[in-house]
């Protein structure tokens, strides 16, 4: 039986807003991850975005929203952390949100920062994901039906690794429109870059308890 996902928010855990590879081996899965996402403000960054000159919700206009993501873990599996990046591009306003795992893997890391990216919004919006993760974005695209239509196991009929992550990024998306794109990690991509500094101080607050 898959473990129900939780989520725990270490003490310090802090947020920041501003103005502005595929994974390694699985293991079984964890039930404790620490989450630093969402200020008091809620996105209010992004409210904008979908109201009318009144500042009430536009029934005609969606909410349209970048999701850049990472995820790291040292020795893998081992101590491990996510980040995220919402972004407006019409405003360029931001919100970051990270956290981490002492026990967990590269993989895990990578589905995690898209979930607490895409739980972060309080409306369905329109999201191009941009991620550096194949694991993610090939299990979007490409996977993802068959896992379902198979009852969760793979074309070798094999069960899925870390099913109720994918369990719950699959009703994440069907409540948004998730248009996933794969970049290569560490050339020098601007936001992908800031997410795996955000990842990888995730990991050094965990190792700190």
């Amino acid at each position: 039986m898959a473990k129900k996902l939780v989520r725990k928010t270490p003490p310090g855990a802090t947020t920041r807003t501003s103005a502005g590879a595929a994974g390694g081996p699985d293991v079984a899965p964890q039930a404790r991850f620490a989450s630093t996402v969402a200020g008091a403000s809620d996105l209010e960054a992004f409210a904008r975005a979908d109201s009318d000159e009144s500042g009430a919700p536009s029934a005609s206009k969606k909410l349209s929203i970048e999701l850049y993501t990472d995820g790291a873990c040292t020795g893998n599996p081992g101590p491990g952390g996510w980040g995220f990046i919402l972004r407006d591009p019409e405003t360029g306003k931001e919100k970051e949100g990270s956290g981490g795992d002492p026990q967990t893997t590269n993989n895990r890391m990578e589905l995690l920062s898209v979930i607490e990216g895409l739980r972060t919004l309080r409306r369905p919006a329109t999201v191009r994901l941009v991620s550096d993760s194949q694991y993610v974005v090939k299990g979007l695209q490409e996977w993802l039906k068959g896992w379902k239509a198979r009852g969760w196991r793979k074309a070798d009929k094999s069960p899925v690794l870390n099913k109720e992550l994918w369990e719950e990024l699959d009703r994440l998306a069907a409540v948004h429109d998730v248009r996933p794109e794969w970049i290569r990690g560490h050339q020098g991509h601007h936001f992908n870059e800031r997410c795996d500094r955000l990842a990888v101080a995730a990991i050094s607050q965990v190792r700190r308890g």
